[in-house]
């Protein structure tokens, strides 16, 4: 089983359109494989969203969804794999991709929108507390995000975060599946 966990419910519907998910319940969609949980903005909320899922070693669980760019070198619609979780305290080391750029994402509990001293590629607010909540299935566990914005406090518009994921649906897909 897949396990998807985003945090805005536009993140999620190009996942729902590509994978034929049926809603659950609130928030929670799935088809044979793939469970998927929008759990809103923040650690706090993405936490307390988790439901309690039965995983077994064999499943993959994947934090998908946007990220903020510390640099303009990183395009906007860009897909990456975190390599590297961290906060102001913590960090963490995840498993590269052969396919997609390796980068460093830090959490913060609120939107940033000042590059100095960060020590990391880009940023997000939920993927740290993610990774906590999972570690002890490091081998299963998979961070992607797609670039929206360089650190811009404004939260884009739902036709652009759909217009930046949609089209990367099949190199998500090649992520999660190895295919």
């Amino acid at each position: 089983m897949v396990y998807l966990f985003v945090a805005l419910k536009i993140e999620a519907s190009p996942l729902i359109n590509y994978y034929k998910l049926k809603k659950i319940q609130f928030n929670l969609f799935e088809n044979d494989d793939i469970r998927l949980r929008i759990c809103g903005v923040g650690e706090k909320n993405f936490l307390s969203s988790i439901p309690y899922f039965k995983i077994y070693k064999n499943d993959k669980i994947i934090n998908f969804g946007i990220c903020g760019a510390k640099s303009k070198n990183l395009k906007i619609g860009e897909i990456i794999n975190i390599s590297m979780v961290q906060n102001d305290k913590k960090n963490y080391t995840l498993q590269k991709s052969f396919n997609i750029k390796n980068l460093t994402l830090q959490t913060f509990q609120n939107p940033i929108q000042n590059s100095y001293n960060l020590n990391c590629d880009v940023v997000d607010m939920e993927a740290f507390g993610f990774f906590e909540h999972f570690k002890d299935l490091n081998n299963n566990i998979k961070i992607i995000k797609i670039v929206s914005d360089y650190l811009s406090l404004n939260i884009p518009k739902k036709e652009f975060i759909y217009g930046i994921i949609n089209p990367k649906m099949k190199i998500l897909n090649e992520e999660i599946y190895g295919k």
